[in-house]
């Protein structure tokens, strides 16, 4: 007995720890935006679910934490997977019949291009499978990111049993955003515009930091704000300073240990503060200062519950003060103040015109959205903006949620945030007292995050999501973290009088859990070779660019014509790579220092990425614009007539869609670069 038990405590930790690491290292990979980034950081939590559910195999079966919240959870997850399934035709158009129409369509025009059989061996691309998401492929690679963030949460729940794990993995994360927040602050007095001075993003941005913009940045600082807070509230230094008996003990302890401990927390305050106002992020500098003022009232008003807090939420308050004029001062008040040309006519505001837009995509996929992961293959055909600019996002999480999840997802989400909240209530009178500070502590960064989702979609980036669900599992530690006068479960009753699963149970639901991670693992390790292959790719593309004579060019073309072999074999579920490498095959072709034959073999790689791209996100107007100019490169020029037709089909600004004025339609360019610029501008530019 004893053996299985020491495996099950050694494995928990295994899980922790890696889950641990995972959440370190992810926003430091480019905030997990880049595929190669999150599907590695993906990878690694996936192996940390995995320790963790074959500890169920190797000891006593216990009850799981926040076991209604893991139960929406997992019908979430089941939503997302039923999205990417093919399914009856008749139950698409009943359910989405905007998503079955397009996927109708694209199938006539598949059949009336007809492209050379050659190009792609053992694909029909006539018969496009009905699903609720108009791209299965990028919604496969949300649910392998949102099995992650369960397991994040899962993991954190129930492998942290004492106040001293919970406290160390707390201290490690703030660390973590206050090494953050020196290096973001350092990049941006340094000027550079690569992150960390090494790597240009492939879609740009206001780079701060590891971010590719800075409200993600700032979201980040505001998450770890949460955290230092409850570090700070639940610390023995805290107890003593808030159980001073008189002034004479004040004094003496500010020459204590405990004072200098307090200063390097009240620190970290200040500098995750501080790095908010530097990056200037409207929306994280309001979401902090909203968020702290609301918990500063309840606090005050819940003194017989709360007692002296109200004190240390007033101090806190006061640090956020001196952060500001520290480090912001001017520059915060400036950026402030341009929210008032916002106030005088929201309308002109591309934040407000797209989320409006996103909710009339939400309109045209009301019950099951336009599917998870597959906002930037449909939004053009809602978009407002023309398309000198592609969004990729919506800057607004709620608003997308509804575009892609629809009203079942959206209801089931809201779900799993009430049971969440209601199982940490339920248990915070009757668990310690430093855990009750702590939940205190930590609420402050989930208001943050809550308002700030209303702005921006910083939950998009797996290196804040990874860290928001860590943080709401290690809430729901805390809250078993209990006083030794009572104990209780999630339903209010004495844990001893729990009634584990049976071990057939454990068994079925671990083996099941292990086997799911590890078949989606694999489909992953399949897309990640891909995304290495196209990174090498441009790798070489940028070489050629100064490349010393002809015979260097010709040897890198060759091998970045390896290079997309590999990612049209493994990467045909990634529609923007594919049309991205289309793009750039074509402008290989066009070198002189390259010889017929192999140009003529470029170019039928680069109708075969293209038709990949298509047939993956039949309603991504890129897609089969690529599809035309690389038919007409190759010589099928009805084929490419039809898919500019198709293209200019897809998108509410038919006109804007041409063959080969190229720059009313930059293909992969960020909308933050087009949003400095005034329509003004933008007008003059083309």
């Amino acid at each position: 007995m004893d053996q299985p038990l020491t495996t099950q405590r050694l494995l928990e930790t295994a899980a922790r720890r890696i889950i641990t690491v995972a959440v370190l290292i992810a926003p430091w990979l480019i905030g997990g935006a880049e595929p190669w980034a999150y599907l590695l950081i993906g990878s690694t939590v996936s192996l940390g679910g995995i320790c963790w559910l074959l500890s169920w195999l190797c000891g006593h079966p216990r009850p799981i934490r926040a076991q209604v919240t893991a139960t929406c959870l997992g019908a979430l997850v089941l939503i997302v997977l039923l999205q990417m399934i093919p399914l009856p035709r008749a139950l698409v158009e009943a359910l989405s019949p905007f998503g079955a129409k397009q996927v109708t369509e694209a199938s006539e025009a598949f059949k009336t291009i007809s492209p050379p059989h050659d190009l792609i061996e053992h694909i029909d691309l006539s018969n496009l499978p009905y699903t609720f998401s108009v791209s299965p492929s990028a919604t496969s690679r949300s649910l392998f990111l949102f099995i992650a963030y369960v397991l994040c949460f899962m993991v954190m729940a129930n492998t942290i049993h004492g106040w001293d794990q919970l406290k160390h993995i707390a201290t490690l994360l703030v660390f973590n955003a206050a090494a953050m927040a020196v290096v973001g602050m350092l990049h941006k007095f340094s000027g550079s515009q690569e992150i960390l001075w090494i790597h240009t993003p492939r879609y740009g941005g206001e780079i701060f930091g590891p971010f590719t913009n800075r409200n993600h940045f700032a979201a980040h600082m505001n998450l770890g704000l949460g955290l230092a807070l409850g570090i700070l509230f639940s610390s023995k230094p805290f107890s003593e300073m808030m159980n001073w008996p008189d002034w004479r003990d004040r004094l003496s302890w500010f020459s204590s240990r405990s004072a200098s401990a307090m200063a390097i927390m009240s620190f970290n305050v200040v500098l995750l503060v501080g790095s908010v106002c530097v990056c200037q992020s409207r929306g994280g500098v309001l979401a902090m200062a909203a968020s702290m003022a609301t918990f500063g009232f309840y606090i005050g008003w819940r003194r017989r519950d709360l007692g002296r807090t109200r004190y240390a939420m007033i101090a806190a308050t006061f640090l956020v003060a001196a952060a500001v004029l520290w480090l912001g001062r001017g520059q915060v008040i400036s950026r402030l103040a341009t929210l008032g040309d916002v106030a005088r006519d929201p309308m002109k505001d591309l934040r407000v015109i797209v989320t409006i837009d996103t909710l009339r995509v939400f309109l045209a996929f009301p019950i099951m959205g336009a599917g998870f992961g597959a906002y930037r293959h449909i939004f053009s055909a809602f978009q407002t903006p023309d398309l000198s600019s592609r969004w990729l996002h919506a800057h607004n999480d709620w608003a997308q949620l509804l575009a892609e999840g629809g009203i079942v997802s959206a209801v089931v989400f809201l779900a799993v945030c009430i049971a969440w909240a209601l199982g940490i209530r339920k248990r915070y009178k009757h668990c310690a007292s430093r855990s009750r500070l702590f939940i205190t502590g930590i609420s402050v960064g989930f208001a943050t995050i809550f308002l700030h989702s209303f702005i921006d979609y910083s939950l998009h980036k797996p290196g804040n999501a990874c860290l928001l669900a860590s943080m709401a599992g290690m809430a729901v530690a805390a809250s078993h973290i209990r006083s030794r006068r009572i104990v209780l479960d999630d339903s209010g009753v004495n844990e001893k009088s729990i009634r584990p699963l049976s071990p057939t149970a454990v068994k079925i639901i671990a083996v099941t859990g292990v086997l799911g991670i590890v078949v989606l693992m694999n489909s992953m390790r399949t897309d990640l070779r891909a995304e290495l292959a196209f990174s090498r790719f441009k790798h070489r593309g940028r070489m050629s660019a100064s490349a010393a004579d002809e015979k260097q060019i010709a040897a890198l073309a060759a091998q970045a014509l390896r290079e997309a072999e590999i990612v049209l074999v493994h990467g045909r579920g990634n529609p923007d790579a594919l049309t991205e490498l289309s793009r750039d095959l074509v402008q290989w072709t066009l070198n002189p220092a390259l010889d017929r034959p192999f140009r003529v073999r470029q170019s039928l790689s680069a109708s075969s990425a293209a038709a990949l791209a298509a047939h993956a996100s039949p309603t991504d107007y890129l897609a089969w614009l690529a599809l035309a100019r690389t038919l007409m490169a190759i010589g099928y020029w009805d084929q490419s007539e039809e898919s500019l037709i198709r293209a200019r089909e897809v998108v509410r600004h038919a006109k804007q869609v041409r063959m080969f004025e190229s720059r009313a339609i930059p293909e992969g360019q960020a909308w933050e670069d087009a949003r400095r610029k005034s329509p003004n501008e933008r007008a003059a530019e083309k």
